[in-house]
């Protein structure tokens, strides 16, 4: 599944790339965080709650920030088990200027 998604924000790129490698900002951010604890450089144990039908539960993995370009990009990729199953995800992060 791919999704996208853009939003026009009135911060300046710097800033905005400084918000979204902050710990804090990002379990705000990622749906279903109950737990986002560092456990190395850029990697975070995470506990997350997610509410889809088919995959509906409490999972268990981490977290990692990866293939950073500051302040243009990153990508943001993610794995986790649970009693469904498993999850895995990945999210590329863009940051552009609009003139």
């Amino acid at each position: 599944m791919q999704i996208d998604y853009s939003e026009t924000l009135k911060y300046s790129r710097e800033a905005l790339w400084k918000a979204l490698l902050d710990p804090k900002v990002l379990a705000r951010l990622i749906p279903g965080i109950e737990k986002f604890d560092e456990i190395g450089p850029d990697k975070y144990a995470v506990t997350a709650k997610l509410g889809l039908p088919s995959v509906r539960g409490v999972y268990s993995g981490v977290v990692e920030i990866f293939d950073k370009n500051e302040p243009s990009s990153y990508r943001l990729r993610g794995d986790g088990k649970g009693t469904q199953g498993w999850v895995k995800g990945e999210v590329l992060i863009t940051l552009s200027s609009v003139d």
